[in-house]
This record gives structure tokens, C-alpha cells and sequence, in this order.
């Protein structure tokens, strides 16, 4: 899946077909992720900073973070 150039897209994308997803239900759930994200964004007036998502996700320990860390 192109995930254009979001590195993380792409390891959650992988992360969910590892999981056994389909790829509908992965794009899916990537999808829900970018929404959540960027109604925030709209919230808070703010434009969209791949470095706060990933701080934020280094934060809460997320398992996303350590499969970033196997594909760097």
C-alpha cells in the first residue's frame, strides 16, 4: 500500500496486515487514525506536525513507536 510520506502510515498499514486484517480493514483503520488526527488539528486551529503525533505516541508507549524503531 502507498502511504505517500508518512513513515508511520506505512508501518501502522503493515502492522495491521500483520495483524491479520484484510486490506480494506487496514485502509480502513488507517483511515480512522488521519480523521481523529486532523479533526484535532481543526480543533485546535493547528496544522498537522508528524513530530507531535509521533512524540505523543512515544508518550503513551504505543507499539507503533518499537515498529518504527525495527524499520528505521
Amino acid at each position: 500500500m502507498e502511504c505517500g510520506h508518512s513513515f508511520w502510515a506505512r508501518v501502522y498499514d503493515q502492522q495491521q496486515r500483520d495483524a491479520g486484517k484484510a486490506h480494506q480493514a487496514a485502509v480502513r483503520a488507517l483511515a480512522f487514525k488521519w480523521i481523529r488526527m486532523l479533526f484535532r488539528c481543526w480543533q485546535d486551529r493547528t496544522p498537522y506536525d508528524e513530530s507531535v503525533y509521533l512524540n505523543a505516541l512515544n508518550r503513551r508507549g504505543s507499539s507503533l513507536i518499537q515498529n518504527l524503531a525495527k524499520e528505521s
